[in-house]
């Protein structure tokens, strides 16, 4: 049983989903297309990722879009540490709504997208419970759940709009969790040898082609053992987390600079977590965070200086690298990756 509470606040701030309330005050330009604020997690995308997604794709193929598996278990991480530890809802219920939740949006999912659900349900339980041993070492009594803020920076004529994960008097805390990388194997085949003493060698051969592995054995002057195995997906460890990832300290960044509070990151796996803050981090650091608050502005003020060259986003194209397919957009789905190349002319 936790013992926190919330201290939630009257800020009615604007968010990541809604408009600012002082939209007199921006360009009409950036209202007529629909530029009316920039949120930390877009000034962490790629410039032709934000582009193509915020303005070039039409609302029916973004809806086409596959659901980032880590990311909703990600989300589903965030309910149970919200509903459960800090507000002291049904732990089981809550797991009952994210196992139903988790049924839903599986549209244009493939076998590895439904392995990746079947095994990060696995890891689920122990991500929370890292979470609440980072948590609990903390020592959070107060806490406020996804508050919004409004940071306006010097030169950018629309303001930064998202959500704090959690607030307490004294510092912002931003919760990433990380997932084991799923690979998929394909089929093949393993060959091994018999050794002087009879066994079987530990180390073999691999190969893809039934005539290879054929002419493998017959060049052998010993037994060997022929073992196949099917195209399957396999789990790798989780990652180790060293020292913050950078989108995440400019996002942290900006928060910090926002609520005027400390800044705190909490990574958690399946197999341990790590606190980051300005105790122990260089890089979450007054002068690190002012560098990234800078990097932030110059980011927005060249997105937005864009926006004002042309009259219309699409004409952008021609000006802009195009984007890499591999990189960013290939597991939103098939759907959107034509429509990205087609767009783009790749």
């Amino acid at each position: 049983m936790n013992n926190v509470t919330t201290i939630f606040g009257n800020d009615t701030r604007p968010c990541d989903t809604e408009p600012p309330t002082d939209s007199d005050l921006i360009p009409q330009k950036f209202i007529d297309c629909g530029l009316i604020y920039f949120s930390p997690s877009q000034l962490k995308q790629p410039l032709h990722y934000w582009l193509t997604d915020r303005f070039l794709l039409d609302p029916e193929t973004k809806k086409k879009k596959k659901q980032s598996v880590p990311a909703r278990f990600g989300s589903a991480i965030h309910k149970m540490v919200q509903d459960s530890y800090i507000l002291g809802e049904d732990l089981k219920q809550t797991l009952i709504d994210i196992e139903s939740e988790l049924k839903t949006r599986t549209k244009n999912y493939d076998d590895k997208d439904f392995y990746k659900i079947a095994e990060y349900k696995k890891k689920l339980f122990p991500v929370y419970e890292n979470v609440v041993d980072a948590f609990e070492i903390l020592k959070i009594e107060k806490c406020d759940l996804e508050t919004p803020i409004d940071l306006s920076l010097r030169g950018v004529d629309i303001p930064i709009n998202g959500y704090t994960d959690f607030r307490t008097d004294t510092h912002v805390i931003e919760l990433k969790t990380k997932w084991n990388r799923v690979r998929e194997v394909s089929e093949r085949y393993n060959v091994y040898r018999v050794l002087k003493n009879g066994q079987w060698s530990k180390s073999k051969r691999v190969f893809k082609d039934h005539d290879e592995v054929d002419e493998y054995v017959a060049e052998q002057d010993c037994d060997t053992k022929v073992e196949f195995i099917d195209k399957h997906f396999e789990c790798d460890s989780p990652p180790i987390v060293k020292e913050p990832y950078k989108n995440d300290l400019l996002q942290l960044a900006l928060y910090s600079k926002a609520t005027g509070l400390k800044p705190t990151i909490v990574y958690a796996t399946e197999k341990d977590f790590k606190i980051f803050n300005q105790d122990n981090c260089e890089l979450l650091s007054q002068e690190s965070l002012d560098n990234y608050v800078e990097k932030a502005r110059r980011i927005a003020l060249s997105r937005q200086n864009l926006i004002k060259m042309v009259d219309d986003p699409h004409q952008l194209i021609d000006v802009i690298e195009p984007p890499d397919i591999s990189e960013f957009w290939y597991d939103l789905g098939q759907d959107v990756v034509n429509e990205v190349k087609h767009i783009w002319n790749l």
